[in-house]
């Protein structure tokens, strides 16, 4: 077996959202091409794949939050802990 070429594209994913795009797109892109072969099975696979690829992507806006969240309640913990 060959070793996989990845395109520029999944070079250039950097973040962990931006490699699920990737693997969404990959994904969707194989499943129709099993869809044409007469692979129904591995076409529908491939689908759940790129569903789930969809479905991994955090919204960055809430993880942001909620760190900073946590951050304040553990600054808060301190500020009780010295009284």
């Amino acid at each position: 077996m060959e070793p996989i070429m990845l395109d520029d594209s999944a070079a250039g994913a950097k973040t962990p959202n931006e490699r699920a795009e990737y693997i969404e797109r990959m994904s969707h892109e194989l499943s129709r091409l099993a869809t044409v072969s007469g692979l129904p099975f591995l076409a529908y696979i491939l689908n759940m794949a790129a569903e789930e690829a969809s479905h991994s992507k955090v919204d960055v806006r809430f993880a942001a939050r909620g760190r900073a969240t946590a951050s304040a309640d553990l600054d808060m913990g301190q500020v009780r802990h010295q009284k």
